[in-house]
């Protein structure tokens, strides 16, 4: 026996030796593959490239096949074929596993994240990033860690899962403040600063946007300071403060970075036209229209000459509204933009409608009504999708099966706008109905909250959009009317609704019922101040109002009291005045909400007539166990003070 060890060793010897050779021809033939690719890349013989790989692939190692199969993917997506893309990521991915190649596994993972985030499947997109965070964890790899962990980030927020996008931008900030990458903390600033904004929490957008200005600046990068200038000009718009919105979109435009000009012209001339500087409003429309069609962003093309469109609509300038419109109309059907196609009909049937052009205009409405199902539509699985990542798919059932019954009430209440005739009876008698409904569904109870979050949303989300076209109808109307009292009552009816739209705007923001009161206070006064801008173009407002959230319920009655108080300040109290002034005070102990609206008008008189709107004042207090007095005090001062408990 002892004999035959010397023959046993060199047996294994001789069997490694060929293992080893077989390998090095085999990464030889591997080399000589990638060379004789990249050949065929430089000359563009991309289709060339791809047959052959796929004639090779049967000659490597499984490590080697994943690398070809990775090669294979990036071809495919060279040649704008994403589905080929993702199919041989997959087959590479499998691969690298078979390989134990963990480095290989994150590159797949990545790649295929960004493929399905670029073609719009975001819930996909997380997927693949949560998949790549977790073995690049047990690489050690921080700082491609921290980038997937932004990118993660951006998914989530472009689903609307905006708890989770916040989430995952802190844990990618965290990381590159260990990594002392500034560049990319004053991304995940800015993020967040955006992602901030859309959940209405304007003071801290502001603050990140900030300091993300902050970082931005000490770098130098102009492209970044241009971009999160913006971003603040955008903030100062939604908070209506439309001077600062310009100031900090001029600063924007001195930085210089052409990039984000066409952009910022787009916000400039929208801001312009809320002001009612139609002048400017076209000359920027106009600038940002070009520098789109000269980028070749066919996207924001369409919704820039959509919009100036509109403006168009407004001005009455019809043949200009018809060119844009049509244009937009058909650069939104051929590439499917849903939501410009949606706006490019509604104006022409408001334009229709204004010329007179009935059945045309109902042509338009029927297009309008048919396309509002497929972006409701859209819509539910964007909801399904939000929820997936949000609960995990063994909650998806339950909300599929939540939103097909919603679906049932959604397809009824779409019959029955295409038959409505709508007057200014119908409206007041919605108002009433809907001001009914929403106070029940408030008081409706929390059980199996999870669910009932999808429905919440959806509701919600419906509900506010019927009132923003209860909104639009009641504005085309106010269009079409010359009568001074009829356009009176018309402008009543539509504050009325906008009082109740802000409510649900809050609402879609938050699954919990309750609404930042504070806030809501100050959106319906500079929205009433908005609508009576011809006839008070200047107003000091002063405010002295503590913080406070309230249940949407007791929220409802107590809009519609200061919607009808600060409207009868405007029009009885600040018209006229050389300097008008309306102080706004707001106070809340226990369970007691005191508020006064003083304007520095003429007075009330002891034998001024009770209108309809002070009598359903007078019915909204005693709903909330309160009262309402007047007092003249250098003007009139009217006082609230009624029994609601803040939200728990």
């Amino acid at each position: 026996m002892p004999s035959l060890l010397p023959l046993r060793v060199t047996i294994i010897f001789l069997i490694s030796l060929f293992h080893l050779t077989i390998l090095a021809q085999t990464e030889k033939q591997y080399n000589q593959i990638i060379e004789d690719v990249k050949l065929l890349e430089k000359e563009g013989r991309f289709e060339d490239a791809l047959n052959f790989l796929v004639e090779n692939l049967e000659k490597v190692s499984p490590e080697q096949r994943s690398k070809l199969y990775f090669k294979i993917g990036g071809l495919h997506f060279k040649l704008k074929q994403a589905d080929a893309t993702l199919k041989a990521y997959e087959r590479a991915y499998e691969f690298a596993v078979l390989a134990e190649n963990k480095e290989l596994q994150s590159r797949i993972l990545i790649n295929s994240g960004a493929i399905y985030s670029q073609t719009g499947h975001h819930l996909q997109a997380i997927e693949k990033f949560k998949a790549a965070i977790q073995v690049l964890k047990s690489l050690q790899n921080d700082t491609l860690l921290a980038s997937i962990q932004y990118n993660l980030a951006l998914s989530y927020k472009e689903i609307g899962a905006n708890d989770k996008a916040i989430s995952s931008a802190l844990e990618a900030l965290e990381n590159f403040k260990t990594l002392q990458n500034r560049a990319y903390q004053a991304k995940c600033y800015q993020t967040i600063g955006n992602i901030h904004r859309e959940n209405q929490k304007d003071s801290l957008s502001l603050y990140f946007h900030n300091k993300a200005l902050d970082y931005y600046t000490k770098q130098e990068n102009k492209k970044a300071i241009a971009s999160v200038l913006n971003d603040m000009g955008n903030t100062y718009k939604q908070l209506m403060d439309y001077g600062e919105a310009l100031n900090y979109y001029r600063k924007s435009m001195i930085v210089g970075d052409s990039a984000f000009k066409p952009l910022t012209f787009g916000n400039m001339a929208e801001v312009y036209q809320r002001m009612g500087d139609y002048k400017n409003a076209e000359k920027y429309y106009l600038k940002a229209i070009k520098l789109r069609d000269a980028s070749g962003d066919l996207k924001a093309f369409a919704y820039a000459i959509t919009e100036l469109g509109g403006l168009y609509v407004e001005l009455k300038r019809y043949s200009r509204a018809k060119e844009y419109l049509k244009e937009a109309a058909k650069i939104a059907q051929v590439q499917e933009y849903l939501d410009i196609q949606l706006k490019a009909f509604e104006l022409q049937w408001q334009l229709h409608e204004n010329q007179g052009n009935l059945d045309t205009a109902y042509l338009f409405l029927r297009a309008l009504s048919e396309l509002k199902d497929q972006v409701n539509a859209r819509d539910r699985q964007e909801i399904i999708e939000q929820k997936t990542a949000e609960f995990g798919l063994s909650e998806l059932q339950v909300t599929v099966a939540d939103l097909s019954e919603e679906n049932e009430i959604i397809s009824l209440l779409a019959r029955e706008e295409r038959k409505a005739k709508f007057t200014y009876l119908i409206i007041a008698i919605l108002v009433t109905v809907i001001a009914i409904i929403l106070a029940r569904n408030a008081q409706k109870s929390k059980k199996h909250a999870r669910w009932e979050q999808a429905q919440k949303i959806e509701v919600q989300h419906r509900v506010k959009n019927f009132l923003q076209t209860l909104v639009n109808l009641v504005y085309f109307q106010q269009k079409t009317t010359g009568n001074s009292e009829a356009l009176a009552a018309i402008l009543q009816t539509q504050n009325r609704l906008s009082a109740m739209l802000e409510i649900h705007k809050s609402l879609e923001i938050t699954d919990s019922g309750q609404v930042n009161f504070t806030a809501y206070l100050k959106n319906i006064v500079n929205h009433i101040k908005l609508s009576f801008i011809e006839v008070v173009p200047t107003l000091e407002i002063s405010w002295e109002v503590d913080e406070l959230t309230l249940n949407a319920d007791e929220i409802i009655p107590l809009g519609l009291i200061i919607n009808e108080l600060v409207t009868n300040a405007f029009k009885y109290g600040l018209q006229n005045q050389a300097q008008p002034r309306l102080t706004i005070s707001m106070s809340h102990e226990v369970s007691t909400l005191r508020l006064s609206i003083v304007d520095n008008g003429p007075g009330i008189s002891e034998d001024t007539e009770e209108t309809k709107g002070l009598k359903l004042v007078k019915l909204f207090a005693q709903q909330l166990h309160g009262k309402v007095y007047f007092k003249n005090e250098k003007g009139t001062k009217a006082m609230v003070k009624v029994k609601i408990k803040p939200a728990a």
